[in-house]
């Protein structure tokens, strides 16, 4: 269960500290779907096993949240697209190793 925790805080913490300044600026890769993807895909592969439901709550959750920000025109269409795709690499790399 340790261990768990730590890849969590680790996972986040990865996700955090790549998106520091950026959501206040057009740069590249916004951290809002990072975060949500690091931890929707996360759980999805941490949890998939026990609750063959988890993706359908925690993956359109994230993906939705990233829309939100290409809708109120916050960000451009390929920074939520590249943080949509790393979001998803590094939830996968650290579910994987839990």
């Amino acid at each position: 269960m340790v261990g768990v925790l730590v890849t969590v805080a680790v996972g986040v913490g990865v996700a955090v500290l790549v998106g520091v300044g950026l959501n206040y600026f057009f740069g590249f890769w916004q951290a809002d779907p990072v975060i949500g993807l690091v931890i929707a895909v996360f759980l999805v592969v941490l949890l998939v096993k026990r609750f063959k439901w988890i993706g359908w709550i925690t993956l359109p959750w994230a993906l939705l949240m990233s829309y939100t920000r290409i809708y109120l025109g916050v960000h451009f269409p390929g920074d939520i697209l590249a943080g949509i795709v790393m979001g998803c690499l590094i939830g996968y790399f650290f579910g994987r190793s839990a």
